[in-house]
């Protein structure tokens, strides 16, 4: 009785799962009349698999494209699913309609370390859609923002700590820091 209230329960959890809606959640922050206002959107938790719904993905990338963002951020766990698995899945070509004109970064979260998604792995994953992986490091944008992506803190070794970045050099107007946790 257990193993089939166990099951059902999973059922309907994954079911809820694969069709939930993603959610928008708008901020507006002024910087002052010196900044020049720009868009960023953000997307976190996507867990692209082999049964990741294309409806739920494409309704993530229509949504985040028409906002139509200067910045795209990845906030991790983008990956679900063993790099063999990924090869050719017909949801990733999503990933491709995403565009912006200050570009489109990437930190990895847990799931995306499960399957053992090295740094050459990762970097040439993310690079086929025209996404720059952040892994511990820091860029900064043509209009002054410094973006920082953190490692997932499942990441061996471990990642940089907070001190290191606050003494580290920063842009001229303001410091994203992308991290999943």
């Amino acid at each position: 009785v257990l193993v089939i209230i166990l099951s059902v329960c999973t059922t309907v959890l994954s079911i809820m799962y694969a069709y939930s809606r993603p959610q928008v959640v708008a901020y507006k922050i002024s910087m002052g009349q010196n900044f020049l206002p720009f868009r960023i959107a953000v997307i976190a938790d996507l867990h692209l698999r082999k049964y990741t719904s294309e409806v739920i993905t494409t309704q993530a990338v229509n949504v985040v494209m028409s906002m139509q963002p200067d910045l795209i951020l990845l906030l991790g766990d983008t990956i679900d699913a063993p790099q063999k698995v990924m090869q050719n899945l017909p949801v990733l070509t999503k990933l491709e309609e995403l565009q912006a004109p200050l570009g489109i970064y990437a930190v990895t979260g847990n799931n995306d370390l499960q399957w053992n998604l090295t740094r050459e792995t990762g970097h040439k994953f993310y690079r086929k859609y025209h996404i720059r992986l952040l892994e511990d490091e820091q860029v900064i944008l043509p209009n002054g923002v410094t973006l920082i992506g953190r490692d997932d803190k499942t990441k061996k070794p471990r990642r940089k700590d907070l001190k290191y970045w606050s003494h580290h050099e920063r842009g001229e107007k303001l410091m994203i820091y992308l991290d999943h946790q």
